[in-house]
């Protein structure tokens, strides 16, 4: 243990006034600093700040580091060349399509503008959030919602998740029309209007803060960027995803966002293993003062440290991942080509139907028309307005969110979104307070209890507020899981996955080819009443993004025998999380993840090159601190990732090629 460490707690120990408590912990520390200074030994970049127990960083700012312009290879380029070349001559000068292949990250300091962000956030975002704090309890519990209805509804009165996906049609699922979503979140009228006072007053806050601009002078933001929220546990599965990242070429820096109740075990991370992948960390406490505890308390939900550190974060374009998300196409392409050069937000789509409380835009001030539609979100013929002539026929038979002013189909996924938070400022601010008052009143709104309910549809509602721009993919996302019956599966072929992973596609190639969509209209034969998992929108799509959501990609606790969401099934054999992905993706990407847990958990060398011995020691010492204390061990870690890497060789549908191996290798010598 920390000499330290010891000290403090037996000054804690003993029977003495506070005072005289504090004055042996200024002793000791006296004298360990001299000691220190004595043996030229370096303090840590950041430290705890004995005195009222928060962490502190007393490192400098980083500065990011410079990279010149880099030409991407063909291969990478040839997905996205491949379907221009298929465009019309007219689509092309239409949409002025010109493939970005080179990207630079240029050298800036981000203190200034962090210190303005911090002064916004104390003098303005908090008054605004207490001001406008409802002043009703919540409207998230059983009594809210409907106890008599004609439509199925799920044992707590919510509304049901749907019997086929949004890919799917399942003609077994009721149309979404306003009489559908209307029926089962219930709020009075007291409640409604509480609720819409206090939309309309943070709303005119930040009207009355930016004006008619998008910008402020005040809150700065500089350059592009990737951005995590980490924090104890989640800081590993970061570190994977960076080291994808960084394999995939991608050169722009990354923040790691660190809630304040993490802070002091994420030290390591920050200072000894982000900074190896040009990653640095973002604290909150540097934003949000320690005396604001009612507000901390409010932020507490994972779901909504997202919203808070896209505002926080020093990048100007950011691409939010998920810590457990793993990008699969070199993400820096996202920043410089069409879709993200013109709509400013791309958002990816869940599997569901969206569920939108029509509340939610009657509060908001968002007029939604009683007859005009303006998609048609059902291929198979379903709530088409061409017979009806009524408001009421409307509301009984279209699709709500298919008529004009309401956000499109399908609800929306937030493991992954890209954002200029210079032309969407208004909509971040949004997105904080749908976050702040979520669990409570806009995650219910939003979603009726729906699967997935959480964050994941505020950062599009906030942008649909105040009519900004913004682009969905528009290809389905895909599922990658444990078959519910495998027997079935491998005899039939019948797909019913416990989802373990989400595919979501590339947004270049997704845009591409909503240009020209009838030419690229995948020809699968769709039928609502089968299962139609095979189905794309388009036909070139390509899996982009990997969200590997459930289970967490901790090794040593998927040691479990189970039907799903480990790596043993029930009589205990090894077995893939992911089935059918490498048939998606043409490529083992399973067996890469892994092989990158082994390199971190059997090569520390490399983390650690000094010595190995210290590797393997500071490395073991870092992750001890977030998984079980001290009974974790590094050997145990690395033998169980071993042994998946080498079961998941056995069976790959792509296996590598001995002779390659050994070229690679040689090329690496030379």
């Amino acid at each position: 243990m920390n000499p330290l460490n010891v000290l403090l707690r037996l000054t804690t120990r003993l029977k003495t006034s506070h005072g005289l408590k504090l004055l042996i912990t200024l002793t000791i520390l006296l004298v360990l600093a001299l000691t220190l200074y004595t043996l030229n030994f370096e303090l840590p970049e950041s430290i705890v700040n004995i005195t009222n127990g928060s962490f502190s960083s007393t490192q400098e700012p980083t500065k990011i580091k410079t990279t010149t312009t880099e030409e991407y290879q063909d291969g990478v380029l040839s997905p996205y060349q491949s379907i221009i070349n298929l465009l019309s001559p007219e689509t092309i000068e239409k949409y002025d399509i010109q493939l970005a292949q080179t990207y630079e990250v240029a050298e800036y300091e981000n203190q200034e503008s962090s210190d303005k962000l911090g002064k916004f956030i104390k003098e303005h975002l908090i008054a605004w959030l207490k001001e406008t704090k409802p002043g009703i309890k919540t409207i998230n519990d059983v009594p809210h919602y409907k106890h008599e209805n004609k439509f199925k509804v799920e044992w707590n009165k919510k509304i049901p998740v749907l019997d086929g996906k949004l890919r799917e049609d399942s003609i077994n699922d009721p149309i979404r029309t306003k009489e559908y979503l209307s029926s089962f979140l219930q709020i009075n009228q007291d409640e409604f209007q509480e609720l819409q006072k206090s939309h309309a007053t943070f709303s005119s806050h930040v009207t009355d803060y930016l004006g008619d601009e998008t910008s402020s002078q005040e809150i700065q933001f500089q350059g592009d960027g990737i951005l995590y929220v980490g924090g104890g546990k989640f800081n590993w599965l970061v570190l994977l995803s960076l080291k994808q990242l960084r394999n995939l070429g991608s050169i722009v820096p990354v923040e790691v966002f660190i809630p304040i109740k993490d802070e002091r075990k994420s030290s390591g991370f920050c200072e000894e293993l982000f900074p190896k992948f040009n990653a640095k960390c973002i604290f909150m406490s540097q934003y949000f003062p320690s005396d604001e505890r009612e507000f901390i308390n409010n932020v507490s939900n994972g779901y909504q440290y997202k919203s808070l550190a896209l505002f926080v974060s020093s990048f100007e374009r950011v691409l939010m991942l998920d810590s457990d998300n793993f990008a699969l196409t070199n993400p820096d392409l996202f920043f410089v080509n069409e879709p993200f050069k013109s709509h400013h937000f791309l958002i990816w789509p869940d599997f569901w139907r969206r569920s939108v409380s029509p509340s939610f835009y009657e509060l908001a001030g968002i007029e939604v028309s009683s007859t005009e539609k303006v998609r048609d979100s059902y291929r198979d013929g379903r709530g088409h307005t061409e017979n009806l002539k009524t408001e009421q026929e409307v509301f009984e038979k279209v699709s709500y969110h298919d008529l004009k002013g309401t956000i499109p189909e399908a609800s929306s996924e937030a493991g992954q979104l890209l954002v200029n938070k210079k032309v969407h400022l208004k909509s971040i601010l949004m997105s904080v307070y749908y976050n702040f008052n979520g669990p409570k009143f806009y995650y219910p709104l939003l979603a009726q209890g729906q699967a997935g309910e959480g964050d994941k549809d505020t950062f599009i509602a906030a942008a649909h507020y105040w009519n900004l721009p913004y682009y969905q993919i528009g290809e389905y996302v895909r599922e990658f899981g444990d078959p519910r019956d495998t027997k079935k599966f491998q005899e039939s072929g019948e797909i019913d996955f416990e989802i373990n992973a989400m595919g979501q596609y590339d947004p270049i190639l997704d845009y591409l080819q909503s240009l020209e969509p009838e030419k690229f209209k995948s020809d699968f034969p769709y039928d609502s009443k089968k299962n139609n998992y095979y189905m794309h929108k388009y036909k070139e799509s390509k899996v982009g993004l990997l969200h590997t959501n459930l289970p967490k990609l901790y090794p040593w606790e998927l040691l479990r025998n189970s039907q799903v969401r480990t790596i043993l099934d029930v009589d205990g054999n090894k077995k893939r999380l992911y089935t059918l992905l490498q048939e998606e993706l043409g490529y083992d990407m399973e067996l890469q993840i892994w092989e990158i847990m082994q390199s971190f958990l059997c090569d520390y060398g490399s983390i650690f090159p000094e010595t190995s011995e210290a590797g393997v020691n500071r490395f073991s010492e870092i992750l001890s601190k977030l998984f079980r204390g001290p009974r974790f061990k590094l050997e145990d870690a690395c033998k169980t990732v071993s042994e998946q890497v080498e079961f998941l060789k056995s069976n790959t549908q792509f296996p590598v090629q001995e002779e390659a191996v050994e070229e690679t290798e040689q090329a690496d010598i030379v």
